[in-house]
């Protein structure tokens, strides 16, 4: 597996998402040219464990988080509702790269991989 893009978002406070999960930043993994039926078809069946061990330290590298961080895999990352968007938690304690009021960031981390 190789990365092939990584792009960061700051989401903002007033998303639905804040009125029912605190802040955190949320890492997700979208393989290159997997169409909308495959990904609605393999959402389930990530190779999770994979990814958390192979793309999850060099995303953190690349960033720059050499912190001690948790990094939690959950079929309901994006929405606590259903399991349509499964990714990672990562609770950085750097306060230095996630800078906000309560010491967690409300980033999305988004991974394209090649296979």
């Amino acid at each position: 597996m190789k990365i092939t893009e990584i792009k960061t978002f700051k989401t903002c406070p007033s998303t639905s998402r804040s009125s029912y999960s605190a802040p955190r930043t949320r890492l997700y993994v979208w393989p290159k040219g997997e169409t909308i039926l495959e990904n609605l078809a393999n959402r389930r069946q990530r190779p999770y464990t994979t990814y958390k061990k192979v793309i999850v330290p060099e995303v953190l590298r690349r960033l720059g988080i050499t912190e001690d961080v948790k990094v939690r895999w959950s079929s309901k990352c994006g929405c606590t509702m259903c399991p349509c968007s499964p990714g990672f938690f990562i609770d950085v304690k750097d306060q230095s790269w996630n800078p906000s009021p309560t010491g967690w960031a409300n980033k999305e981390i988004h991974v394209t991989i090649a296979a």
